[in-house]
């Protein structure tokens, strides 16, 4: 098991928004969350990625309890999100926009090797500046590339 959820609940005042959620994400795995506005995919992903702190219940991570780990401490064990409304460093390339947000926590070399691997024959990823990429682009910075950044078991697109 890579990532799970146990018990988790989440109140805002005496709206229960998560209740009682268990998941299993197995290395590997790919897992979308769907649910109309409103439902708790947010609040769901903050707790997990640590914005937020469960009501109840726990986050594992590799056989342990992160559920009292920050978002910075979750953020360099390999647990990260990102948010709906794109901002890309708009005077840095596409691939030094996906290149900051990959080496968070110091995984710099392994993370340069997978990019460069990902982006050879793909000059456009390197050259085009972010600001210059067609209306949409920035929302799929990097979502055709997937790096683990050598985290063995790593959550797939989690």
């Amino acid at each position: 098991m890579s990532l799970a959820g146990v018990g988790l609940s989440k109140r805002y005042g005496n709206l229960l928004v998560l209740d009682d959620v268990d998941f299993t994400v197995a290395p590997g795995d790919a897992v979308g969350i769907v649910g109309p506005n409103g439902a708790g995919k947010t609040t769901l992903l903050n707790v997990l990625s640590g914005a937020l702190a469960p009501d109840t219940g726990a986050v594992v991570f590799r056989g342990r309890s992160v559920t009292s780990r920050g978002a910075a401490d979750r953020c360099k064990m390999g647990i990260a999100r990102t948010h709906q409304v794109p901002r890309p460093f708009t005077g840095m390339s596409v691939f030094e926009n996906v290149f900051v947000g990959a080496t968070a926590g110091g995984r710099a070399r392994s993370c340069a090797r997978d990019l460069d691997d990902s982006c050879r024959g793909r000059p456009c990823l390197v050259k085009t500046k972010a600001n210059g990429c067609p209306v949409g682009c920035g929302d799929r910075l990097g979502g055709d590339t997937h790096l683990d950044h050598g985290r063995r078991g790593g959550a797939g697109g989690l």
